[in-house]
């Protein structure tokens, strides 16, 4: 469904003059092919100011909010005019819910590799210090899918995979003897960060959920694909068939801007109605 219809709702009118919407806002708004009304404007004027504030947009790579007015907005890197999202196979786009693959063949492909963005001077993401987010509108696990993510080979993971009927492996740079998380089934924001080359943490709508010793890995070599793992010299695959609306990836983030993270996102998709 294209979710057209949708509107936000009467309590997320607001009105933000555009003399005072910060540039990077602005910036993106611009990048849109179908302008935003005015209350949208202001949600994403406000999104972007508490992500400043936090100390998240200067870990940012990329930043999609999904849960978007329109298709190609959604797919839009907030942060920059880069790794824009490319939809494979038609997923299903829901205006101000986000994209969801079909379990066979639909996803969204980004041009951002991990392993280049390690080796970029620009970059935020690095082998030692990297997260990766999403925000899932969808209940329970499917056995082998991918959320988001990629891997080379079976030894450089850079991915979040569903395994099992309540667990997701998350692994940040990672190889392959990363257990599995214990992660409820409910809808909710999933952010793994890499902040030593001997551990990473995990955190479920902003509290923290586990702390695992895993030494890292080179990033894999692969662009990052969204509901599906994209692996080296194959494509995508392990297509999940989830909702999600935001995701990001880029430095490592700290407790913090980790509980940041989810409240700005959170306050965001309570307006535009894709959480209650």
């Amino acid at each position: 469904m294209s979710g057209i219809g949708l509107s936000i709702p009467s309590a997320a009118l607001l009105r933000v003059p555009r003399r005072r919407i910060p540039e990077e806002a602005s910036a993106l708004i611009r990048r849109m092919s179908v302008e935003p009304s005015p209350a949208q404007i202001g949600l994403i004027a406000n999104l972007v100011r508490s992500l400043v504030a936090g100390g998240i947009w200067g870990q940012l790579d990329a930043l999609h909010v999904l849960a978007a007015h329109d298709a190609q907005a959604a797919r839009l890197n907030w942060v920059a005019d880069e790794y824009n999202l490319t939809a494979v196979n038609s997923p299903d786009f829901t205006a101000f819910r986000g994209y969801a693959g079909n379990g066979s063949s639909a996803c969204l492909m980004s041009t951002a590799n991990p392993f280049t963005l390690h080796s970029s001077s620009a970059a935020k993401l690095k082998q030692n210090a990297a997260h990766m987010a999403l925000w899932r509108l969808t209940s329970g696990f499917t056995a082998t899918k991918g959320l988001m993510g990629c891997r080379e080979a079976a030894t450089r993971f850079f991915d979040m995979v569903q395994f099992g009927a309540t667990s997701i492996t998350a692994r940040p740079n990672g190889g392959p003897a990363h257990g599995a998380l214990t992660v409820p089934a409910a809808p909710g924001f999933l952010a793994m960060s890499r902040e030593a080359a001997s551990s990473a943490a995990y955190y479920w709508n902003g509290t923290p959920l586990a702390t695992l010793a895993e030494a890292s890995v080179l990033p894999p070599n692969a662009a990052i694909a969204v509901l599906a793992q994209n692996v080296t010299g194959e494509g995508p695959s392990a297509f999940a068939n989830d909702q999600i609306a935001v995701v990001s990836f880029g430095g490592a983030l700290t407790p913090p801007q980790a509980a940041a993270f989810y409240a700005a996102v959170r306050t965001y998709l309570l307006a535009v109605g894709a959480v209650t």
